[in-house]
């Protein structure tokens, strides 16, 4: 049998370190807290803090717009604690997923550190390829690029680019007038007609897939969607250059009232006052 005294020593050893490890607990709870709050207040210092937002790339939409985006981003605290606007925890993913939504001109960019109190967000625009326009004679259309992706009002101004007349319905913005690939078919084949002489400055979409092409010198040319242009485009250049093709002024510019070339074995076409 154990003594007493030893009872009471072995009693005593261990209120003792129960003693020491509740100190050892409370010193490393203040340290941890010491740790935490001085990072914390060290996360609030001035001299890490986002203060200037510089955008970089930007022709269409103005300085002001992107920065204000960027500020909005950057109110507030996380957990009501650390500032957004710390350069080290900002939220770089909120400032790019708010651009994008905000402003359709964006197609791509970029938020990147430039020094401890201010970012770059380096943007890649729209470039407007052509017009969409509710009717030909609307005086407000829409900035399309080369995947024919809707992305900006403008007013209808003197502008080398084609206007697209496509029934839309809904918000114009954010909607393609075809798929990528249709668009850049339908595109490259103005090109071509360009090469050609004829510069098409409108495309009325009809039912059935019919395409009537407005020319600069006047009359249309009606094509189809579903047609194989490389074959109709041969056939065309055929007809113009052949001596039999009289519609021509002085100039030698066309005087048509149409070219149907939807058949790509035959091409019809009415000369003007005929």
């Amino acid at each position: 049998m154990l003594s007493r005294s030893r009872v009471l020593q072995s009693t005593t050893g261990k209120r003792r370190r129960r003693r020491r490890l509740k100190v050892r607990l409370l010193l490393g709870g203040s340290i941890i807290t010491l740790l935490c709050g001085g990072f914390i207040f060290l996360l609030h210092s001035s001299s890490i803090r986002i203060e200037k937002v510089y955008p970089v790339g930007n022709n269409l939409l103005s300085d002001e717009d992107v920065r204000e985006v960027a500020r909005e981003a950057l109110l507030g605290n996380y957990f009501y604690l650390i500032p957004k606007n710390n350069i080290f925890l900002y939220p770089r993913d909120r400032i790019e997923h708010g651009l994008l939504t905000q402003f359709k001109e964006i197609k791509n960019m970029e938020v990147s550190f430039k020094d401890f109190k201010s970012i770059t967000i380096t943007l890649s625009e729209r470039i407007p390829r052509a017009l969409w326009c509710a009717q030909k004679e609307s005086s407000e259309c829409y900035f399309v690029d080369e995947s024919g992706f809707i992305f900006r009002k403008v007013d209808r101004y003197n502008e080398n680019l084609v206007t697209y007349v496509v029934p839309l319905e809904g918000e114009p913005i954010g909607q393609t007038l075809l798929t990528a690939e249709q668009f850049m078919a339908t595109d490259s084949f103005l090109q071509k007609l360009k090469e050609q002489e004829i510069t098409i400055i409108a495309v009325t979409f009809k039912e059935g897939g019919v395409r009537e092409g407005e020319m600069s010198v006047g009359g249309t040319i009606i094509w189809n969607a579903d047609q194989d242009l490389t074959v109709a485009l041969e056939n065309l250049k055929t007809l113009i250059d052949s001596p039999q093709f009289k519609s021509k002024d002085s100039d030698g510019n066309l005087v048509v009232e149409y070219i149907d070339i939807q058949n790509n074995n035959k091409i019809f076409y009415k000369a003007r006052g005929k």
